[in-house]
């Protein structure tokens, strides 16, 4: 009888056990129920639930993410190729969208990549590249370019992925390597005619 009494109350103790979840203040818990969400804890602490057959937990991280998008090759509306690379900063904010909808953070980021480049290739492709890139005396173009993307890449994660877009930026803006050889000549020439 006590063996018997021990085994039931091992496995007592180790249902109490899954029975609780702890949250921690760099997460989302999102509990589900034979794969359907049914609870969403975002406050840090000690929670109930079921035990772990019936009830599973799921953790999302709420921190704030980086992530870089690699270069790419784009065309301003004068037909100036321009090479781009840009980081994204990003967070979950609806982990229930973001679990129905993308599931991983690799999944997340390759989500935004297209959305950034699809973004980022419309805006520039309305502009003239002397608009992006202005002269000194004129004022910066390319803030201008990046408060665009940030806003529509925002919009479109809100809505479809339940992703906050908290910044967006240009850390890379010139011309192809194919391209250096030509404007290097002209600037070249130009100085000369200037002397």
């Amino acid at each position: 009888k006590s063996s018997l009494l021990l085994a039931v109350a091992a496995v007592g103790f180790v249902a109490a056990l899954s029975a609780l979840v702890v949250v921690d203040e760099t997460e989302h818990v999102v509990i589900t129920q034979f794969g359907r969400p049914v609870n969403v804890l975002s406050e840090a602490g000690l929670h109930g639930k079921l035990p772990a057959p019936i009830q599973r937990v799921t953790r999302i991280d709420k921190r704030i993410l980086f992530s870089e998008q690699p270069s790419t090759e784009l065309l301003t509306s004068d037909k100036k190729n321009v090479v781009v690379s840009t980081y994204l900063s990003w967070r979950i904010a609806d982990p229930l969208r973001f679990l129905t909808s993308l599931r991983t953070r690799e999944a997340a980021e390759a989500r935004l990549a297209a959305l950034v480049q699809s973004e980022l290739g419309s805006t520039l492709g309305n502009a003239a590249f002397s608009d992006v890139v202005p002269a000194p005396t004129d004022g910066g173009g390319l803030e201008a370019v990046e408060a665009r993307v940030q806003k529509a890449c925002q919009d479109a994660a809100a809505r479809d992925f339940g992703i906050d877009v908290v910044g967006f930026g240009v850390t890379r803006l010139g011309y192809p390597s194919q391209n250096l050889q030509s404007v290097f000549a002209r600037m070249r020439a130009e100085r000369e005619r200037l002397a």
